[in-house]
């Protein structure tokens, strides 16, 4: 199994894909807080760091979180459920053609 998914980029559009695909599995995450990533890394899916980490904290955020997060199985069950409220692509599809198709009603 995997402990921990690290993601330290200093830049991002949105939410990573990457973390969306970790999560979805349960892994707690760490990752800086560029682009959108504080809307899934947050205190109930593992550790988010300053953009402009340094090394030494970055490898301190690990371990930290390594060995406070990566065995527990009710964090990593609310590390999944998260994932579950918002990031689902067939359901969140579903919601943006609904929200499409309202505003095309709503201009005719």
């Amino acid at each position: 199994p995997v402990d921990l998914f690290v993601h330290a980029s200093a830049s991002e559009g949105g939410v990573p894909v990457a973390l969306q695909e970790a999560a979805s599995f349960g892994i707690p995450l760490v990752a800086c807080d560029a682009g959108g990533v504080r809307e899934l890394v947050s205190e109930g899916t593992g550790l988010l760091l300053l953009v402009d980490v340094d090394p030494a904290s970055l490898a301190r955020a690990i371990v930290d979180a390594s060995t406070r997060l990566g065995g527990d199985p009710s964090f990593r069950n609310g590390v999944r459920a998260r994932w579950g409220e918002g990031f689902q692509a067939p359901v969140n599809f579903g919601l943006f053609c609904d929200d499409l198709i309202d505003g095309i009603r709503k201009r005719s």
